[in-house]
């Protein structure tokens, strides 16, 4: 064993991998083992104590002190004066008062923590908080009134002396009820606060049974009565139907262990019999005790501050309101009323700023005498024209008006989650609208590449006016097809997309759009994608290829890049009422239609047409059918092609049937424009049935 010893001045000790002997002297020191299994005396001062690994046996000594027990089985005093004792993780025997019999015990007012572990506390003496913490704690509170918190765990709390409340909290726990430590007033009994019914029991020590106690309710909680002595001996909250299945008798209980640091009170020795033929001595009058005088009032322990957690949130809203999710909750000595100052900072990840997103703190809580728990009430400064990652703010205490201290959680987050890109509702306009969030997606101030979603919104959004362009890459990301509808009123376009833009439309429906052109979707010169939706009963009123007005009623792409994939597009209509109508005429663009349906249109279902750049074309695995017959431009084509500038094509594993044209129409030139043009790739593996012309026909119109 390494021995160290201290001086009488404050001391570091620190010890070594063996098994140490760590005594110090007067003044605040601070002791620290490794490994071994340690011995450590604080002495006299505030001392810091932690035994870390190992099996540690640690006394605080005179004056307030801090013991940590660490890892290992550990066996910690407090000892004299008002001392936090953590057992921390492993199997550990509490105590708050000291291992030394005194025949004057100061009362003490202790904070005990089991920690993780099995662990045995015992208050003794004083006003103590007693917490088990992790696993199944025998926790013990001694003399006067203590608070015992069973934490999780199988826990068996009992209050002994005083008038203490208990708390088992999570697991089956027993709380224990001696016959001698009630008293005349309900004020003198034991409180339990969370009592489960045919999960937690009441044990009875001593000679008690069920049968010696009387059971009523009052206000709706169970009061548990000595029958012989009429003592008050537990109030049982919330609980009014106890039977006796909730008991255990005395005789069914084994002898408790004996508390460290007192001895049992000593059997008296019985009085003689007086010897035969003499008269016995008389016993004298006994002194009467003098009457007592009033009890100075003790000095109140701290009382500890928590967050209620680690983390919260709030969305942030459109204007400014008041959140009130966080809580503070309280521990130890709430008799006395208290203000608690709560500071507020930036967070660390994307931290809110103070006058922009959230009025600046610090904010001002109160507890009334007895309170636990209080809301800390956060101004959030909500807008609803910026898209922004979801923003932080840094909460801790600042000031205590009496002497409170900050617990183990002391500081936390809130998360201010942005909803300017939250669809919440089907109306038109305003907050929550999807008119709104587009609004807030074009902003340039918003995060890159946002994504529009919807919470709550279902059924059909019916325009009145059409919808801003989108100017800024985003996605529009809907519930599904079968569950939201963006309807054109008949009346309105419904999206378009301008040059340059990168833009995503999937799980909805789009449907009832009407234009010259592009009734449901115009893509001018972005870059599209259209994924799981329906585009349906769309119009296109114009086709002029001199003017560049390329119809198109569900979706029209004038020199873009256009992907479709697993989309119905249905029932499009006008003058020029094909389902896709894709034009290029300078750059290099690109279409994809894959795993798609194509059908009802009074039009072909797609036309292309290249008058210049260079283009790369995939359309497969498609079902393209019943379209047909529209004026002035194609009569129903299943897929048409017309080239004055050439092409890659692949055009494989399609279905084309019931079409009013031909299920492949290739041209190349116009009536007017002369083409020299060649595509190459694939057509193949198609099924083209019933097609009211051809089913693949290739021309010149130029020639």
């Amino acid at each position: 064993m390494v021995n160290f010893f201290g001086s009488e001045n404050n001391d570091l000790l620190n010890g070594s991998p063996e098994d140490d002997l760590a005594i110090a002297f007067a003044g605040n020191d601070r002791i620290f083992g490794f490994v071994g299994n340690d011995l450590m005396f604080g002495n006299s001062g505030g001392d810091f104590l932690a035994g870390n690994a190992g099996g540690d046996v640690l006394f605080g000594g005179r004056g307030d002190d801090d013991v940590r027990g660490g890892e290992g089985n550990d066996l910690l005093f407090g000892d004299f004066g008002n001392d936090a004792v953590n057992g921390d993780l492993g199997d550990d025997t509490v105590v708050g008062g000291s291992l030394l019999i005194s025949s004057e015990p100061e009362a003490d007012n202790d904070s005990l923590l089991g920690g993780g572990g099995n662990d045995r506390l015992f208050g003794n003496t004083g006003t103590d908080t007693i917490e088990g913490g992790e696993g199944d704690d025998s926790l013990n509170g001694g003399k006067d009134s203590d608070l015992l918190l069973g934490g999780a765990g199988n826990d068996r709390l009992d209050g002994d002396l005083g008038s203490d409340t208990m708390t088992g909290g999570d697991g089956s726990d027993i709380f224990v009820l001696d016959p001698d430590t009630g008293g005349a007033t309900l004020a003198d009994a034991d409180v339990v606060t969370d009592l489960v019914k045919g999960q937690d029991r009441l044990e009875f020590t001593g000679n008690l049974t069920f049968d010696g106690v009387t059971l009523t309710v009052q206000d709706g909680n169970m009061i548990v009565q000595n029958r012989q002595t009429g003592e008050f001996l537990a109030v049982v909250e919330g609980v009014a139907n106890l039977e006796q299945s909730d008991f255990i008798d005395a005789a069914s209980v084994p002898e408790p262990e004996p508390i460290p640091g007192t001895e049992p009170t000593p059997e008296p020795e019985p009085t003689p019999e007086p010897t035969p033929g003499t008269e016995p001595t008389p016993e004298p009058e006994p002194t009467p005790e003098p009457t007592p005088g009033t009890d100075p009032t003790p000095t109140p322990t701290t009382a500890t501050y928590n967050f209620s957690a680690a983390t919260f949130s709030v969305n942030e809203g459109s204007a400014t309101a008041t959140t009130n999710v966080v809580t503070v909750n309280r521990t130890g000595d709430t008799s006395q009323a208290e203000t608690v100052d709560i500071a507020l900072a930036a967070g660390t990840t994307n931290g809110a700023t103070a006058g922009t997103d959230f009025t600046a703190g610090p904010i001002s809580i109160s507890f009334a005498a007895g309170e636990t728990s209080t809301i800390v009430p956060i101004e959030i400064l909500g807008d609803n024209t910026i898209i922004e990652a979801n923003e932080t703010i840094a909460l801790s205490f600042a000031n205590f008006s009496n002497s409170g201290t900050a617990g183990t959680t002391s500081t936390a987050t809130l998360t201010m989650t942005n909803d300017d890109g939250i669809v919440t509702n089907t109306a038109d306009t305003g907050d929550g609208s999807l008119r709104q969030a587009i609004i807030a997606a074009n902003n340039t101030a918003s995060i890159a590449n946002p994504t529009i979603t919807f919470n709550g919104a279902s059924g059909t959004i019916t325009l009145d006016s059409t919808l801003p362009d989108i100017t800024r890459n985003m996605t529009v990301d809907g519930p599904g097809s079968g569950s939201l509808t963006v309807s054109g009123n008949n009346s309105f376009r419904v999206f378009n997309v301008t040059s340059g833009i990168n833009a995503t439309f999937k799980d909805l429906t789009i449907s009832n759009g009407s234009a010259n052109e592009g009734g449901g979707i115009l893509n001018n010169g972005g870059i599209v994608t259209v994924e799981n939706a329906v585009l349906s009963n769309n119009t296109a009123t114009t086709f002029n290829a001199t003017s560049q007005i390329i119809g198109g009623a569900g979706i029209a792409s004038k020199n873009g890049r256009l992907t479709v994939t697993n989309t119905q597009i249905t029932g499009s209509k006008g003058a020029s009422g094909q389902g896709i109508s894709f034009a290029v005429s300078t750059g290099n663009h690109s279409l994809t239609v894959t795993d798609s349906t194509i059908s009802g249109g009074n039009n072909d279902a797609i036309l292309i047409g290249l008058a210049g750049g260079d283009t790369s074309i995939d359309i497969s695995g498609n079902t393209i059918t019943g379209n047909g017959q529209a004026t002035p431009v194609g009569d129903g084509i299943g897929i048409g092609l017309v080239l004055a500038a050439s092409a890659n094509v692949t055009i494989e594993n399609n279905t084309i049937a019931n079409n009013f044209d031909e299920g492949i129409d290739i041209r190349f030139g116009t009536d007017t424009i002369p083409s020299t043009a060649s595509i190459t790739g694939t057509i193949s593996e198609n099924t083209l049935n019933s097609n009211g012309q051809n089913g693949i026909e290739v021309k010149s119109d130029n020639n």
